[in-house]
């Protein structure tokens, strides 16, 4: 891990490695934990993560690599629902990571002082385990909220107040769960994709080279034309 990460960030990058195997590192064996500790003061999920052996690559090429492997996952690729409960761990996990469970598939604003984002469980149903709907329903998440940053409106001085109406919904957010509760099936999240690469926009990167991959002569010093081109951010495929 970088140690130089932290907050939300380093949150992002354990939520990555629990489900992409993108850049994941290997897992090693684990230091023992203190014993005789109370639940509260049992280690989180991220202890999972506490020895690992990370995959190397070369710095000029780390982006692009990572890049085309993301952009050649398929839906079988992805562990949808890593966090299995503590069965699923080698240890006991803390307690506090189980708490509040019922805040996951709340329907709200999420604010941080200036910040404000939707928190739109409904989409992303299937790594809570249940059936993705769709269409799903027009939902605005604020065009005008993404412009909103301390530089840019310094007049204002109370976010509270001009948070009001969010903090109110975010204060009503029990009414506000999601209650779908029909059961995933892999047949009908097929039946999704299909929908949602119908009712997206694709755009394809033009034409690197006109010469087939396999004509391209190979090069120890990883300077050939497909090599540059990759570099460059001109190639998709793995």
């Amino acid at each position: 891990m970088n140690p130089s990460l932290g907050g939300c960030v380093y949150l992002l990058q354990l939520w990555m490695w629990a489900h992409f195997p993108v850049g994941r590192p290997e897992v090693l064996a684990r230091r023992k934990w203190f014993q005789g500790q109370p639940p509260s003061h049992q280690p989180t999920w991220a202890y999972l993560w506490d020895q690992v052996r990370v995959p190397h690559t070369r710095i000029d090429r780390a982006y692009i690599e990572y890049t085309n492997e993301l952009d050649s996952l398929t839906a079988s690729s992805v562990e949808w629902e890593s966090y299995g409960g503590e069965d699923a761990l080698p240890f006991q996990l803390n307690n506090v990571c189980g708490a509040n469970n019922y805040f996951y598939r709340m329907r709200c604003p999420l604010i941080c002082f200036y910040a404000v984002e939707y928190h739109l469980p409904d989409r992303v149903a299937r790594q809570f385990g249940v059936r993705q709907l769709w269409p799903m329903p027009l939902f605005s998440t604020g065009i005008d909220l993404h412009k909103l940053d301390r530089q840019r409106n310094k007049k204002i001085f109370d976010w509270e107040r001009h948070h009001q109406s969010y903090i109110e919904e975010w204060e009503e957010m029990h009414d506000n769960l999601d209650d779908n509760n029909e059961s995933h099936m892999n047949r009908e999240f097929r039946r999704y994709q299909a929908w949602y690469q119908r009712s997206i926009r694709c755009r394809l990167r033009l034409q690197w080279t006109e010469t087939d991959y396999a004509d391209i002569e190979s090069s120890d010093n990883e300077d050939t034309t497909y090599d540059q081109s990759t570099r460059a951010g001109r190639q998709v495929e793995t």
